[in-house]
């Protein structure tokens, strides 16, 4: 038993985190200024960190402006934001399943060595 809820315990929690992520990705596309290449997501993520890193805030605060106004002009996929929020909430649901593990695991140990 405690195999199992050793092994489940993390698994769990990382398909929680991972379908939440993707969720969340999918659920906000309408807001994203990108096409479906993903490497201009994570360009501009990675631009705005780069920024922020140099105490550049209003440099930050235009760029995002500008990819903000450009995703106006985008039309809603009501399927992508519904299967981006399915799949956060089911992200939850593992997150869950993954923290009762650790706490099971955890009372376990303190019970057995009080």
């Amino acid at each position: 038993m405690k195999a199992f809820v050793h092994l489940t315990a993390p698994a769990a929690t990382l398909i929680g985190v991972i379908l939440s992520a993707w969720g969340t990705y999918r659920l906000t596309l309408y807001y994203h200024a990108f096409r479906r290449r993903r490497m201009d997501f994570w360009s501009s993520i990675a631009r705005v960190c780069y920024y922020l890193s140099r105490f550049q805030v209003s440099r930050v605060k235009k760029y995002i402006s500008i990819v903000a106004q450009i995703g106006r002009n985008r039309e809603e996929n009501r399927i992508d934001s519904l299967v981006g929020l399915y799949l956060l909430f089911v992200g939850f649901i593992f997150q869950g399943i993954g923290a009762m593990c650790w706490m099971i695991d955890s009372l376990v140990d303190v019970m057995a060595h009080p």
